[in-house]
């Protein structure tokens, strides 16, 4: 049983901690943590900007002033993915969702495809 063990911490050394895996390994990691780091600032960017469209969506509803006027104009929802979205980023087309809620018989969902999302 020792041969063995030695045997297989020997071949462990000469197959996966020779130089050019080590190097495979080191730069596909630095590869790894820099696109999770993309993900975390967009996520951060779209955090910000759904601060921003919640204050816009307070302002326009502090002006309506019946439930008739909410029939008729809605309300609109801003859908953000969970956090665990920075490891996949651009990896769907529904960054981030906005959607339209009111009286009528249609539900009204679409993307912005301006700037980035374009």
């Amino acid at each position: 049983m020792t041969t063995f063990r030695s045997f297989l911490i020997l071949e462990f050394k000469r197959l996966f901690l020779s130089k050019r895996n080590l190097t495979v390994l080191v730069i596909f990691l630095v590869l790894c943590i820099g696109l999770v780091e993309v993900g975390i600032r967009q996520y951060r960017d779209m955090e910000k900007r759904k601060e921003t469209f919640r204050e816009l969506e307070r302002k326009k509803v502090e002006q309506i002033v019946n439930y008739d006027q909410y029939s008729g104009y809605g309300f609109r929802l801003f859908f953000m993915p969970c956090s665990l979205s920075t490891l996949f980023f651009n990896s769907s087309h529904f960054t981030e969702l906005t959607c339209s809620i009111d009286s009528g018989e249609k539900l009204n969902i679409y993307s912005l495809f301006k700037k980035k999302n374009f």
